[in-house]
C-alpha cells in the first residue's frame, strides 16, 4: 500500500458490515490451513477460537454502539437531521468496533499497476498469502503475454518470510488517541501558502509550476496509530512510511470508551500475544485486533502533507485519523509557534 506507483480502489470499513455480522468461518479456517499447513489441528482449532472471541465482543456490543453512535452525532453534528443520523450511526459504530476483530477478515482491492512493479512484487512477496496471490498475477500475466515469463524466475523470488515486531511482553495499555511525534522540519521558511481553489475541488499542488518548491520542503514525524488506521493512512501515497511495529498498545475509539470496554480490550490484546508465542509470525501478525497500534516513521513534502490533511481534517473521515492529523497540527503549534505559515496546511 505506501508503493506511490499503482492506483487503487480500496472498500471502506464502513461497507462491509455483512462480514462481521455473518462471517464465513470455515472460509477462514480453509485460509488458515492453506497457506500456514505447518500448524497442527489443535492450535489451528486454538486460532479460531480466538477469532470467534473477537467477532463475539462485536455481536455483543454492535447494537448499544449504534445507539451511541447516534447520541455522538446529535451532539457533535447539531446540522445533522435524523435520516442522517439514522443512515451513519451504524456506518461508525461498525467502524469503530471492527478495533475487536483480527485483521484476516478479507475486504476488497482493486488496483492497476505496472510491469516492473509486478515484478519487484513478485521478487519481495514476504508472507505465504502474498506469494501465493503474486504468484496468482504472474500466472494471469504470462498466460496473456508469455514472452514476459523470463520477467518472473522463480529463483528470484525471496522465499523467507518477514513479519512485524511482536510487543515487548508486559501489561497491555488502552489508548484514546493517537500520537504525532515531530522530529524535523526541512526549508520551513521556504513555504509557500496555497492559493485558494488550489487544492479544491482538484488538488493542483504537485503539478502547479507555482507550488513546485513545496516539494522541496517536507516534515518528519513519528506517528502511533492503530491497525485499522493505518490502513486509511496509507491511502496518501505521497507520503513516505518507515517499517511499522507493534507498541503493544490497544485503540480504544470513543464509542467503546463510553460502553467501558477497556477489560474485552486488555482481554482481547492479551489473548493474542498469548496464542501468538506458539504459531508462525507472519500468521500471528494477520490475528493482531484492528485495534492493535503500530508506529512508524513518515516524511512528506509540504504539497504531500497538505493533499493528505485536505482530506483526513474532515469530521466525517475516519475519527482516529481526523485526531491524528489533529495532534500534528498541535505539535508544530507548540514547537513553531502559533503564527506558523505551516499551520495553514492543517485546515480542513
Amino acid at each position: 500500500l505506501a508503493h506511490p506507483f499503482y492506483n487503487s480502489d480500496q472498500r471502506s470499513g464502513r461497507y462491509c458490515a455483512k462480514m462481521f455480522i455473518e462471517p464465513d468461518f470455515p472460509e477462514i479456517e480453509k485460509y488458515v490451513q492453506k497457506f500456514w499447513p505447518e500448524l497442527p489441528a489443535k492450535k489451528r482449532a486454538g486460532v479460531m477460537r480466538y477469532i470467534k472471541k473477537g467477532v463475539g465482543f462485536y455481536h455483543k456490543n454492535i447494537d448499544k454502539a449504534t445507539e451511541t453512535a447516534q447520541e455522538f452525532i446529535k451532539s457533535e453534528r447539531p446540522f445533522a437531521n435524523d435520516k442522517y443520523a439514522e443512515m451513519n450511526a451504524p456506518k461508525i459504530a461498525q467502524e469503530q468496533m471492527r478495533n475487536f476483530i483480527p485483521v484476516i477478515f478479507p475486504s476488497g482491492f482493486d488496483f492497476t499497476i505496472n510491469l516492473t512493479v509486478l515484478a519487484a512484487m513478485y521478487r519481495a512477496a514476504w508472507t505465504p498469502p502474498m506469494r501465493f496471490v503474486t504468484g496468482q498475477m504472474v500466472r494471469e500475466t504470462v498466460k496473456r503475454f508469455p514472452e514476459l515469463e523470463f520477467m518472473f524466475r522463480k529463483s528470484d523470488a525471496r522465499g523467507r518470510d518477514w513479519a512485524m515486531d511482536m510487543p515487548k511482553s508486559g501489561s497491555v495499555k488502552i489508548k484514546y488517541k493517537p500520537s504525532h511525534k515531530l522530529i524535523d522540519i526541512i526549508s520551513e521558511k521556504e513555504y509557500i501558502v496555497p492559493e485558494e481553489g488550489k487544492i479544491h475541488p482538484v488538488d493542483l499542488l504537485h503539478f502547479d509550476p507555482e507550488m513546485m518548491n513545496n516539494t522541496g520542503g517536507e516534515i518528519l514525524t513519528e506517528t502511533e496509530i492503530s491497525v485499522a488506521t493505518m490502513g486509511q493512512d496509507q491511502r496518501h501515497r505521497t507520503i513516505r512510511r518507515g517499517r511499522p511495529e507493534f507498541t503493544g498498545s490497544f485503540y480504544l475509539p470513543p464509542i467503546g470508551r463510553k460502553l467501558k470496554l477497556e477489560k474485552d480490550a486488555k482481554e482481547m490484546m492479551a489473548d493474542w500475544m498469548k496464542i501468538s508465542k506458539n504459531i508462525p509470525a507472519t500468521l500471528s501478525m494477520v490475528l493482531a485486533p484492528y485495534g492493535a497500534m503500530v508506529k512508524y516513521r513518515k516524511s512528506g513534502s509540504f504539497n504531500a502533507i497538505n493533499h493528505e490533511q485536505a482530506k483526513r481534517l474532515c469530521f466525517c473521515a475516519q475519527e482516529e485519523i481526523y485526531h491524528a492529523g489533529r495532534a500534528l497540527r498541535l505539535e508544530i503549534e507548540k514547537k513553531r509557534g502559533k503564527k506558523s505559515k505551516l499551520l495553514k496546511i492543517f485546515e480542513p
